[in-house]
């Protein structure tokens, strides 16, 4: 087979309120050279935008109907998914073994089912899509462990993205037979969710590789992104630090205090 010419899978990965969509968009078409971007959630409020929850099943059909179209064609492209599924191990699994496509999956990672929890939350105020919190905390445990056991065996190469603040930060990556751990503390934290995806020795390393360098660039526009976003309502930024949801202010960048409220832009 000609490597030039094999197709790729991007699959971009996470819990909800990870931030996944707006990496996506940054990193696909400017440093993946990918052009078509699948979102079910996103055709399902095109299809309902005010009830996108009654279309996830027709907008499921049409994203795998597409799916099926670009593999006919062997093109590349990506796919969002939160892994709460085992149906798309299989697809890619035949897309890899059938059709020579390459598997590359960058999950976005959070510590908790609260905090992502407190992310959707967020995005509603900013105007963005909601998801019932039940459904938020189902994917979130099912996700990571599906990660684990059923998407990072089938994958050429995936990396782990700390979404905990801005911009993401590679906390693992596996390339060429070989995970390589940028983040020490964060896997531990990982691995109290996911004890098997991590349970060999890895590679202590803060050499970067062109994959890590593509990721690096994509999250810096990410940030941009975020913090624009978060101005224009405007709304907090909301980050992880000593086991809790933080609350930075959008404008002035520094934390907001604990004791203030939903007033907090009276105090800048």
């Amino acid at each position: 087979m000609n490597k030039s010419a094999q197709p790729t899978v991007h699959v971009i990965a996470g819990p909800n309120g990870a931030g996944k969509t707006t990496f996506a968009m940054s990193y696909l078409h400017a440093f993946a050279g990918c052009r078509e971007f699948l979102n079910a959630d996103l055709i399902a409020a095109g299809l309902s935008p005010f009830n996108p929850d009654s279309q996830a099943i027709p907008a499921g059909r049409l994203m795998l109907g597409r799916i099926e179209e670009l593999t006919r064609g062997r093109k590349t492209f990506a796919l969002e998914t939160t892994l709460a599924g085992r149906g798309h191990a299989q697809r890619l699994a035949r897309l890899k073994h059938e059709y020579g496509y390459q598997i590359e999956i960058v999950f976005v990672w959070l510590p908790t089912a609260d905090f992502a929890v407190d992310r959707v939350a967020n995005r509603v105020r900013q105007g963005g899509h909601n998801i019932p919190e039940p459904v938020i905390r189902r994917r979130f445990d099912q996700g990571i462990f599906n990660f684990a056991k059923h998407y990072a065996p089938v994958a050429d190469r995936w990396a782990i993205l700390d979404g905990t603040w801005y911009p993401p930060s590679p906390i693992a990556l596996h390339e060429n037979n070989q995970t390589v751990c940028f983040d020490t503390p964060a896997i531990k934290a990982i691995q109290t969710q996911t004890p098997n995806l991590l349970d060999k020795p890895l590679a202590i390393s803060a050499k970067p590789t062109s994959f890590f360098d593509r990721l690096e660039s994509a999250a810096s526009e990410t940030t941009q992104t975020i913090i624009a976003a978060a101005v224009r309502v405007p709304t907090p930024i909301l980050v992880w630090g000593d086991g809790e949801t933080v609350r930075i202010n959008s404008i002035t960048e520094r934390r907001i205090p604990d004791h203030v409220g939903d007033d907090w832009m009276d105090q800048i």
